[in-house]
C-alpha cells in the first residue's frame, strides 16, 4: 500500500533542487526519482516560489508543498488564500486558488 503526504516546502529544499538531485536528496533525507523534477516545476516557478516565500506575512496565506507516496517526492503543488471575507449568517468564505494545471 501506498502512502502519500505532504512536506511544506522552504527554502532549504528549494535551494538544493537547483544544485542537482543528490544535494536535493540529502536535503530531503529521501531518495529522489530520476525525472525529477515534475513538468511544472520547472527553475523559473521555483524563483517564484522563493520570492513568495521570502515576503512578510500578512492575511493572505501562501503555501507550497512538495507531494510524497511511498517516501519519495512525486510531485509539488501550491496554493494562495486569495479572498477572506464574512457573510451574515454563513460565516467565512474562504476562496483558494491553486497554481497547479489540472492533469487527467
Amino acid at each position: 500500500m501506498s502512502r502519500t503526504g505532504l512536506l511544506r516546502m522552504t527554502h532549504d529544499p528549494l535551494a538544493a533542487e537547483d544544485e542537482g538531485l543528490m544535494p536535493f536528496a540529502a536535503a530531503l533525507n529521501t531518495p529522489v526519482p530520476f525525472d525529477w523534477p515534475p513538468e511544472f516545476h520547472d527553475e523559473k516557478t521555483r524563483q517564484q516560489l522563493r520570492g513568495l516565500l521570502d515576503q512578510p506575512p500578512t492575511d493572505a496565506v501562501f503555501s507550497a508543498s512538495y507531494i510524497f507516496s511511498s517516501g519519495r517526492p512525486v510531485e509539488t503543488c501550491d496554493f494562495a488564500l486569495v479572498d477572506r471575507r464574512p457573510l451574515p449568517d454563513l460565516g467565512e468564505i474562504l476562496t483558494y486558488s491553486c497554481r497547479r494545471p489540472a492533469t487527467t
